[in-house]
């Protein structure tokens, strides 16, 4: 049996100024390939869940291991490094204003990797395609739509190979074509070995016969609750 990427012990999260709730008693593991699916309730949609998943917030109680080692005892050149190998599609602000979108999307691959600049491009313009995209956008983030700039997001957090990728919401504002071409480029991120935690409150999600998931929960308050049915 492989390591977990992810694994939450007993963790209980402060609801915090910029979070809906807290979260109590989280418990749940998150190894290669895998894929954990959580139902949020509606207009309860910002969790601390994905920064504490990636060591931004410490846990109240509990530990939170990434490969096997609690984020609380990784130096901060290590969490760096760390998260240099996380891809996230994020449910606030997203972007670093005064960088282009595309430039947003290949700052992070530029700084943690060595790789040549033409194939990180050429990675990238794949994607893009992919997604629906002709380009990614060279405007700056405030003169994009919200459509381009999500798409640019799935973009950004599957570029490079990751270790791990958090969607928060990543279909919010895509149609069902769009859900269709998202969803096959994760299942094949999933097959490189990418692990997925995956927040949704949208129904064409948790129903998609297409997305292959290894847990669900729905949360609940400040309780994840696991289950099999339809949570939304």
């Amino acid at each position: 049996m492989s390591e977990s990427v992810l694994e939450f012990r007993a963790v209980d999260l402060d609801v915090g100024p910029q979070y809906d709730t807290g979260m109590k008693g989280i418990n749940f593991y998150l190894r290669e390939g895998e894929c954990i699916l959580i139902c949020l309730e509606q207009n309860v949609t910002n969790l601390p869940l994905a920064d504490a998943a990636m060591g931004l917030v410490p846990a109240d109680a509990g530990t939170i291991h990434f490969r096997g080692k609690p984020w609380s005892e990784l130096s901060a050149d290590a969490q760096a490094a760390a998260r240099g190998v996380i891809g996230r599609v994020f449910y606030g602000s997203a972007w670093i204003s005064n960088l282009s979108v595309e430039e947003n999307v290949l700052v992070a691959q530029r700084h943690h990797t060595r790789r040549p600049e033409k194939e990180l491009k050429e990675e990238a313009e794949d994607l893009a395609r992919s997604v629906g995209l002709d380009i990614i956008p060279t405007r700056r983030p405030a003169w994009v739509n919200r459509a381009e700039l999500m798409k640019s997001q799935w973009i950004r957090s599957l570029l490079g190979k990751r270790t791990l990728l958090i969607f928060e919401q990543p279909t919010a504002r895509a149609d069902d074509e769009d859900i269709r071409r998202f969803v096959e480029l994760v299942s094949r991120a999933r097959e490189r070995g990418s692990a997925v935690l995956w927040l949704t409150s949208d129904m064409r999600v948790w129903n998609n016969s297409s997305l292959s998931i290894d847990r669900r929960y729905t949360m609940l308050g400040t309780k994840m609750q696991e289950t099999g049915g339809s949570g939304i």
